[in-house]
């Protein structure tokens, strides 16, 4: 959104990384997967620095309930596999 605001566009994004608007569009979009490889190199294109923290869950005393985050509670990959002439 800060990169919106300052007018830089995926094809300005593209245009640095020496790629396709399309390839940017489902990067951000999450609809590919992005390798640490390709977030360096975003993060390159948009002058910014990437940091890592890796920390265990606040525990509360007392505390019988897990602590939610990013990945407690999503579901599994559903795997959609391509048609056969049968179907």
């Amino acid at each position: 959104m800060e990169e919106k605001g300052a007018g830089l566009t995926q094809q300005e994004l593209a245009r640095r990384l020496e790629s396709r608007r399309s390839n940017i569009n489902r990067q951000l979009s999450g609809e590919v997967e992005i390798t640490l490889r390709s977030l360096a190199d975003l993060a390159w294109a948009l002058d910014r620095e990437i940091t890592f923290e890796l920390r265990r869950p606040e525990d509360a005393a007392g505390q019988n309930i897990a602590p939610m985050t990013s990945t407690i509670g999503h579901k599994p990959i559903r795997i959609i596999a391509p048609k056969t002439s049968s179907d």
